[in-house]
């Protein structure tokens, strides 16, 4: 089954029965991926903030990683934007930033 199939299933209410199991199983791969992506950083790399996150204006910010806790990775941002200052921190998902420079 490919993932049209699924979601068209999801969408005609095939699977109705067995909804939560399924947002449950998504959520948990989720996670796990994530806390997967975040074993690739290491205190010191660069990465860039990319992908869906909010505040919005986070996307295209670079900084250094300072710590990874599950599948979050601390960043010290390089520049001020919005209401992070430069030298602050900000706990994101690893799934939200990839590596610029190690």
């Amino acid at each position: 089954m490919n993932s049209n199939e699924i979601i068209g299933a999801i969408n005609s209410g095939e699977v109705d029965d067995d909804l939560d199991t399924i947002i449950d199983t998504a959520r948990g791969r989720q996670e796990r991926a994530a806390i997967a992506k975040a074993q690739g950083f290491v205190r010191g790399d660069t990465v860039r903030v990319v992908g869906h996150i909010r505040p919005k204006y986070l996307i295209g910010m670079e900084g250094t990683v300072t710590e990874v806790v599950g599948g979050r990775v601390g960043v010290r941002m390089n520049e001020e934007r919005g209401r992070f200052r430069a030298g602050s921190e900000a706990t994101v998902p690893a799934v939200c930033v990839q590596r610029v420079a190690s």
